[in-house]
């Protein structure tokens, strides 16, 4: 998979002053870093820029900041770390606004080489999350060049990572990638489009509803799926099993039985937990000692929490693991923050030690579950920011060279690649808010692929194109990109009402899309007539 975007090695930034945003949301305990693993995986690019004579300008965001700016979430602790492992002084603005005047005199203050970290983006709140204009702006005043080095959040359209490169671009600095950027990317492309078989992928962690929808696709790739971690519950309870207070969520269960049926009836192992440790509380703290009790998954009390896979599955899962010549892991088996609840993920990750596969290890809490383990050096890569993105590139088969920089995917072949992308990505990663589509379609776009897809249930793809402005009259037969349009889509599960002077229809089955603000942009001359689709408003 190649990746198109320049990178820093592309540009001289010799006296410039270079805007790199990283990915330093690491984890902290009480204000001490417990996991240096990003900071670490930044600095090529950091010492690169450095040796070239660059202005260095450092952003990341750290944690949810669900409550406004606070010292807990500041990244004080980073600026440290940093200034111990660059060997040089690194200027922390401390500053809640991030850009204020702080920062600006912190900045021109600057020599060749210097290095300045700005305060969490997202002590901005809204402005960052919501791709402020104001926030991008300001972020772009304090820079000539931009360098995205934060893989983990290039699929998010925030301030920082989207906004910024507008405004870096209108005033003729140079957007490019990272060191950590272009291993990512190179890397996880080749493992995914040509993986050595038996593939064996791992799924884990507690974020249900973020994983079980990528396993539809990971089942057509993979020999064999392991599920592991919170989500395992769900499918134990979609079994009939009892799961007790174990995590599960109850929207996925009539999927999980699809998933096992699908994996039958493809000739693919699903692999689910046999036995489970059980506690009766939750530890609080997270790592404090906790009794466990083990059960077998048919015997799992009501009043029992599971969070961890029990001995019995631990082996199965490495016995499964050891003819594998290709391992995908993303998510701990249990709560490996706690040593008593970590068995099974240390299981696991010898496992992968001990195994000739290459092995690609995704996710903040895998790599950190990994290096804690000491397994770290024994894995063929660490694909330490994310999750998200790598089992986007894992699940979305039909995304032909995508390319995650600045939020855009480049060179998709055709609008059914781009709808089955969108169907794959939309639980998660959101493409209709974080991936910019204009320069997608290369090529003409014939319009009954337009068809094809809403009549195949693909109502999100037609949404992406509608809000990145990607529809075009039809009556061309194609649709090129060339409206500067934002209009709304709204799915409905009822036969929509019928509002406005502008009315088209296409049959979609049982499926009822109600588009409003298109006018006729949207539907082919040739399936006009119809029930079920109603494209309403004066969309010109």
């Amino acid at each position: 998979m190649g990746l198109n975007k320049k990178s820093v090695d592309d540009i001289n930034v010799k006296g410039r002053r270079v805007l790199v945003r990283c990915d330093f949301n690491v984890p902290l305990k009480n204000g001490e870093i417990t996991d240096e693993t990003r900071i670490v995986a930044a600095l090529p690019t950091i010492q690169k820029l450095i040796g070239d004579g660059g202005r260095v300008i450092l952003c990341s965001h750290l944690g949810k900041v669900k409550e406004g700016p606070n010292e807990k979430e500041s990244l004080a602790p980073v600026a440290k770390r940093l200034s111990e492992k660059l060997g040089k002084e690194v200027v922390f603005v401390a500053d809640y606004n991030v850009t204020g005047e702080a920062a600006t005199a912190a900045v021109e203050a600057m020599k060749e080489g210097d290095v300045v970290l700005l305060q969490n983006t997202r002590f901005r709140g809204k402005e960052e999350t919501k791709n402020g204009e104001q926030f991008s702006q300001e972020l772009a005043d304090l820079a000539d060049d931009y360098v995205c080095d934060a893989f983990g959040s290039s699929h998010r359209a925030h301030a920082s990572v989207e906004g910024v490169t507008k405004c870096i671009t209108a005033k003729g600095g140079s957007n490019v990638v990272g060191y950590l950027m272009q291993k990512e990317i190179n890397f996880l492309g080749n493992a995914v489009e040509n993986p050595v078989r038996p593939f064996v992928a791992i799924l884990g962690g507690a974020k249900v509803a973020d994983k079980l929808n990528v396993i539809s696709n990971l089942l057509e790739k993979c020999d064999t799926l392991i599920i592991g971690g919170g989500m395992a519950y769900t499918f134990l309870k979609a079994q009939g099993y009892e799961i007790g207070k174990s995590l599960v969520d109850n929207e996925k269960l009539d999927y999980c039985k699809e998933m096992l049926e699908k994996a039958e009836k493809l000739g693919k192992k699903l692999l689910l937990p046999v036995d489970s440790v059980t506690i009766a509380e939750f530890p609080n703290p997270i790592d404090a000692p906790v009794e466990v009790e083990v059960y077998d998954v048919e015997n799992m009390p009501a009043d029992r929490e599971g969070c961890d896979i029990g001995p019995k599955t631990a082996a199965m899962y490495a016995e499964a693991v050891k003819t594998a010549k290709t391992v995908v892991w993303n998510g701990p088996m249990g709560v490996f923050e706690n040593p008593t609840l970590a068995a099974g993920t240390i299981a696991v990750a010898k496992a992968l030690a001990e195994t000739d596969a290459t092995t690609i290890i995704g996710g903040g809490d895998s790599a950190a579950a990994v290096n804690q383990l000491g397994f770290g050096d024994k894995m063929s890569h660490i694909s330490i920011p994310m999750s998200v993105c790598m089992f986007s590139f894992l699940s979305a088969d039909h995304v032909s060279q995508a390319e995650f920089c600045g939020n855009e995917i480049l060179q998709t072949r055709g609008f059914q690649l781009l709808a089955q992308a969108v169907h794959i990505h939309r639980q998660r990663v959101v493409i209709h808010k974080a991936v910019r589509l204009p320069q997608l379609l290369h090529q003409p776009l014939p319009a009954h692929h337009l068809t094809l897809a809403l009549q195949q249930g693909q109502q999100d793809a037609v949404l992406i194109l509608a809000q990145w402005n990607l529809l075009s009259p039809v009556s061309q037969g194609v649709v090129p990109g060339v409206e500067q349009r934002s209009p709304m889509l709204q799915h409905r599960q009822r036969t929509p009402k019928i509002i406005g002077p502008a009315q088209q229809s296409l049959d979609l089955g049982n499926q009822h899309l109600h588009v409003k603000g298109l006018g006729n942009k949207i539907i082919p001359a040739h399936v006009h007539g119809h029930d079920n689709v109603h494209v309403v408003g004066g969309g010109g």
